[in-house]
């Protein structure tokens, strides 16, 4: 079994450099260090999981500028992505920026009764 520790946001320093993809050099004893920005809660301080659950290789407005490119060739195609619930008005502006439709939202609760977790969006490109 593995244990994971979570490190809050804010104790995570924003790297001073780097190419964009969250990991930026290393520490000390050679493990890469992990940036991401204050507030957006908690980091594992798993680098393998770390980029599935924090943006770290572009922000959603970036999934859907690359996602309207890709689906220009292909008019029936869709494009489906997964965010945090507390992120509905950030992947909403984005695909609206973009030139994206929404066709669909698949929304997962932990548990009944509780909040919403994730959204599953299905999109395409917006009719002209």
């Amino acid at each position: 079994a593995t244990t994971e520790t979570a490190v809050p946001a804010t104790a995570v320093a924003p790297a001073a450099s780097g190419d964009g993809d969250g990991v930026d050099g290393g520490t000390a004893d050679g493990r890469e260090a992990l940036r991401t920005a204050p507030r957006e809660g908690s980091i594992t301080a798993s680098i393998e999981d770390a980029p599935a659950r924090c943006c770290f290789r572009g922000t959603v407005a970036a999934y859907c500028d690359a996602a309207v490119q890709w689906l220009s060739a292909r008019p029936h195609a869709r494009f489906v992505v997964c965010e945090s619930a507390a992120h509905d008005e950030r992947v909403r502006a984005a695909a609206r920026d973009a030139g994206l439709t929404i066709e669909r939202v698949l929304t997962l609760h932990g548990r009944e009764g509780k909040p919403a977790l994730l959204h599953v969006y299905t999109m395409r490109r917006a009719r002209a």
